[in-house]
């Protein structure tokens, strides 16, 4: 009541600067006293009563506290660095200064002297201008500075002694403050959140493994992994932040809200990718599980998809493949047809390539495949190049088809009685050649082909089991041989080309005169 008083008092005089001091302290003091009798009256502290207030976030101010223990640790861990770096700037500036000083000092002791040696200058004007000299030399005095100068060589060696005879001694002291607090608390944590990730991690084999448990479809049962993946990393964040909140250390608490946020914020580059990512483990993009995939040039079935994918083609060697499921990101795949083959070749089979290579699979990789040529040269392909190579597979059988030719005296026996002599002679020729108990030829066939300009050729058909690929041109040698030989027996004759010339009567005349 005195007080309210006294502000009435106060309003009613005459408005000075001195009575507005009155009356904003009367005031202040009053809201002091109003604001206790609150607190007293209503039992709430200071803190509960600003809860009543419009609450407005800070946000950097929030940001500056959260990267506040981080920030002091540095500092701390740098301190002696930047004292020695700022020793030295300082010395260096230092000098500097006393260079600029001692010229100076000698300008003002020049003017100095200059002055006291004239007469002529008014007595009061002597002494101010010798009063503003003296300050000056007092300003530039080259003296101080070196004093600081001094100081700060002093100190700077002192920094450096500690630095170098300690820094054995303060590398094990901080290691052993590390591991005596902070690491403490960070092999607690990590081991903490290492036990529930394998205890999420077993509970989500169990899961997998026990398929009756949860009767759902395999899309489904996707997700749901999925979803259990999600949840496991958030548990394990939420420990982390548990266990270091528990233990009081807000620097490793800080690190791991940072770095969650600086994932988080780094994340939006990449969601797109973990979106498709995400469908292709739902199985529903555009590679899908059991079906077939072109992968570096190679046919693959795609076995699993999860966060790895698995890819397997049998008639490769070591011929399984567990990749990212990102590398299968703008890949297709499509369904399997049966009896389709994963490769052309497998170990063992004898191929010719369109290039004319001819030789035997030593190896077939998804890199590269090897083949064994005659006289035991190796002879590498990627796996791609071979592919595109067009390879032909003889090792499951393989065909020679042959035009021969004999000679017009036979027109009148060549569409029956020539066919049957060759037919017989060849696959008795042959038999006593390749002497097996189980033929070795699976199909014969010998045709009238074409009535030719000098010749009447056969066409020869014969398709050989697979078992003979390693002699391929043996054997078509062989059947060449065969066809002069039955010629030979039977007296045909296997004309050569011949070119016939119409002369006129007069180039006849010059012939027969030339060869006379």
């Amino acid at each position: 009541e005195n007080i309210k008083k006294e502000l009435e008092e106060l309003n009613q005089k005459k408005p000075t600067d001195k009575v507005r001091e009155q009356i904003a302290e009367l005031q202040k003091h009053l809201d002091s006293m109003n604001s206790d009798f609150e607190l007293i009256a209503t039992g709430m502290s200071r803190e509960d009563i600003r809860l009543r207030e419009d609450f407005k976030l800070d946000w950097f101010k929030e940001v500056e506290e959260l990267v506040l223990p981080f920030i002091s640790t540095l500092r701390n861990l740098t301190e002696r660095p930047r004292k020695i770096d700022k020793l030295e700037k300082q010395i260096g500036l230092l000098e500097k200064r006393i260079q600029i000083n001692e010229f100076a000092s000698n300008n003002i002791n020049r003017w100095i002297q200059i002055e006291k040696e004239k007469e002529e200058t008014p007595e009061v004007f002597r002494k101010q201008y010798m009063e503003w000299l003296e300050g000056l030399k007092l300003k530039y005095d080259p003296d101080i500075p070196a004093i600081r100068l001094q100081e700060a060589r002093d100190s700077l060696k002192k920094e450096l002694s500690l630095s170098s005879d300690s820094l054995l001694e303060s590398s094990s002291q901080a290691i052993r403050d590390f591991f005596k607090n902070r690491g403490r608390n960070f092999l607690t944590v990590l081991v903490t959140v290492g036990i529930l990730w394998w205890i999420f991690a077993r509970l989500r084999r169990w899961i997998a493994r026990n398929r009756k448990l949860i009767p759902v479809s395999p899309i489904t049962k996707k997700f749901l992994l999925a979803f259990y993946n999600i949840l496991a990393v958030a548990v394990c964040l939420a420990a982390s932040l548990v266990g270091f909140y528990i233990f009081n250390d807000w620097l490793l608490m800080s690190l791991v809200i940072i770095g969650s946020l600086v994932f988080v914020w780094s994340s939006r580059q990449w969601i797109p990718r973990f979106f498709q990512e995400l469908r292709l483990i739902l199985n529903l993009g555009t590679v899908c599980e059991k079906e077939r995939i072109i992968w570096k040039g190679v046919p693959w079935l795609v076995q699993e998809i999860g966060l790895y994918a698995t890819l397997v083609n049998p008639f490769l060697e070591s011929g399984v493949v567990r990749m990212p499921v990102g590398e299968l990101i703008g890949q297709h795949s499509r369904p399997v047809v049966d009896n389709e083959p994963w490769f052309p070749t497998q170990v063992g089979d004898w191929v010719m390539l369109a290039d004319g290579t001819y030789g035997k699979v030593e190896h077939q990789t998804m890199e590269q495949v090897t083949l064994r040529l005659k006289g035991n040269t190796l002879k590498y392909h990627a796996a791609a190049d071979f592919l595109a190579a067009s390879p032909r597979n003889i090792s499951k059988g393989f065909r020679y088809t042959l035009e021969f030719g004999l000679d017009y005296g036979i027109q009148n026996r060549i569409c029956d009685e020539i066919l049957v002599m060759f037919d017989k002679g060849l696959r008795r020729i042959l038999a006593n050649y390749l002497r097996e108990a189980d033929p070795d030829i699976a199909y014969l066939e010998v045709m009238f082909n074409s009535a030719g300009a000098s010749s009447l050729n056969l066409m020869i058909t014969i398709d050989m089991k697979g078992r003979c690929a390693d002699r391929y041109y043996p054997i078509q040698r062989e059947i060449q041989t065969a066809l002069v030989r039955i010629c030979n027996e039977n007296g045909l004759v296997i004309p050569f080309a011949q070119l016939t010339l119409s002369l006129s009567d007069k180039l006849m005349e010059v012939a027969k005169g030339t060869r006379l």
